[in-house]
């Protein structure tokens, strides 16, 4: 016997619209106009024979049997999106988009894409790099990579969406082997404001919460460059510009390499760390459960509690 259900297209313009209570943001959403919103709404309330929605003159208002369908038609529709994820995920090749700082992608990121090809070859990535995150419902993003207060991270995450500790940030001053042989060697704290110093304008007080955390009298250096991005500023320390504060995990892999060395010891934990964020929905993919699970394990020995 045939299904008794209504027109898709009205279904989805009417979870849209429900979900905003806006005809012209959830036209945005699916990329029709408020008024062909509005003709689907008005088609999905002609099928059932009465309204879903009060027309307020400047705003909407769900019908009691409004909230019931919307209720309902949520669930519904999150296990059809789980469903067509799991199918695609079956596909030979999944495509995964993450949302993330550049500085973070090109100093990170993309150098450990050769393990996950390895690992999953079946995985493609897709970066999206923003200063602000970008919104789960309004792109295309599987996963944002966000940079919290780690007292405050549940206050910043919504119901419905997972969160995973990824990388503890600590911060320490950071410059080439050449600067030093050409500068001499800092052995005391006191010794990084004799130095250039590199600024950025993300962090432009970090140099003094330094100071005053290693017991420092913060003074003006005799040289400064200021830059407006973190890699910038790692970049600049590597072609021996000056000391840069180093941040992890930005720093981690010149240290690694040797083109930049950590002239004092006094690596201190910021209170903050990069956190793996996505939907409920979208942690039932397969094709996500492969990625996250990668990237916890490219990220264990940043996890590691941060020194205090």
């Amino acid at each position: 016997m045939a299904r008794k259900l209504p027109p898709f297209a009205s279904v989805r313009a009417f979870e849209a619209a429900a979900r905003h209570c806006s005809f012209k943001q959830a036209g945005q959403e699916l990329t029709l106009t408020p008024s062909a919103i509005s003709h689907q709404v008005k088609s999905l309330e002609d099928f059932f024979g009465l309204l879903l929605f009060y027309r307020h003159r400047s705003r909407l208002e769900l019908t009691d049997a409004g909230k019931k369908y919307q209720h309902d038609l949520t669930k519904i529709l999150d296990q059809l999106e789980i469903a067509t994820g799991r199918v695609m995920s079956s596909q030979e090749t999944s495509a995964l988009t993450i949302n993330l700082f550049p500085s973070l992608a090109s100093t990170w990121l993309v150098s450990r894409i050769p393990s996950l090809r390895e690992e999953h070859p079946e995985i493609n990535v897709r970066m999206i790099t923003s200063t602000e995150p970008l919104d789960f419902k309004s792109s295309e993003i599987d996963f944002s990579i966000r940079y919290l207060k780690k007292t405050e991270v549940r206050k910043h995450i919504k119901p419905g969406y997972m969160v995973d500790l990824l990388i503890n940030e600590t911060i320490i001053p950071v410059c080439s082997s050449a600067y030093i042989k050409a500068n001499g060697p800092l052995v005391e704290a006191s010794d990084i404001l004799g130095n250039a110093l590199i600024f950025c304008d993300t962090e432009s007080d970090e140099w003094q919460q330094w100071c005053d955390a290693v017991g420092v009298v913060y003074e003006e250096p005799p040289q400064r460059v200021v830059v407006d991005n973190r890699a910038l500023a790692i970049k600049a320390a590597v072609d021996g510009l000056g000391v840069a504060m180093g941040r992890t995990p930005i720093h981690n892999d010149y240290i690694a390499r040797g083109r930049l060395t950590t002239p004092l010891p006094f690596e201190l934990a910021t209170g903050y760390a990069y956190y793996l964020v996505y939907t409920e929905r979208k942690g039932q993919m397969r094709s996500v459960q492969k990625f996250r699970k990668w990237l916890l394990n490219a990220s264990a020995e940043r996890r590691l509690e941060a020194p205090t």
